[in-house]
């Protein structure tokens, strides 16, 4: 005669960690660890953001930074500089002279400053303030064109905060009222 198994409790949870982690070595998406943008290219070493290189497999909530509009070529559809929006099919606008596309740009090395690391020049996307192949400064960044992703974070959060407050004084004058 044959003993029947104790059922088990089906343990839902550690089968789905399980199953995600398999699945994470497959996802070409990652996120950074410290300005929690999501980096979808496969190949990236850095954060398009904050240049960092903490980037962990998976997603985390997108965080949102200013970008440039760029064609499916990857060029600024108006000069980030002037604001020109006639643009002819080279990588310069005709009206000041500035480059239009997005680029991986020579930087000068952190430990001395008259090293220059040279670049790779990977195109890069309209938002991206370093490379994500290898680290260095975007042209659109270097320019100026693109903000630090700290302060951008810092002026977001007082946006939120005057809207919290003006949300308030509005709830008061309706409630006095």
């Amino acid at each position: 005669m044959r003993r029947k198994k104790k059922d088990k409790p089906l343990d839902l949870h550690g089968h789905m960690m399980k199953l995600k982690q398999r699945f994470s070595d497959f996802t070409p998406i990652k996120h950074c660890r410290v300005c929690k943008n999501l980096v979808v290219d496969p190949a990236a070493n850095y954060c398009l953001i904050c240049g960092n290189k903490q980037l962990q497999p998976g997603r985390m909530p997108k965080m949102l930074y200013k970008s440039i509009k760029l064609n499916e070529y990857g060029k600024a559809l108006t000069c980030p500089h002037c604001d020109n929006d006639e643009l002819t099919p080279g990588e310069f606008c005709m009206i000041c002279g500035s480059n239009i596309i997005n680029r991986c740009a020579d930087t000068p090395d952190a430990a001395s400053p008259d090293v220059t690391v040279k670049s790779c020049r990977y195109v890069l996307p309209g938002n991206a303030r370093y490379c994500p192949k290898c680290g260095n400064e975007s042209t659109f960044y270097q320019k100026g064109w693109l903000k630090d992703w700290r302060s951008e974070n810092t002026r977001r959060a007082i946006e939120n905060i005057n809207m919290a407050v003006d949300f308030q004084e509005i709830k008061q004058d309706r409630t006095s009222g």
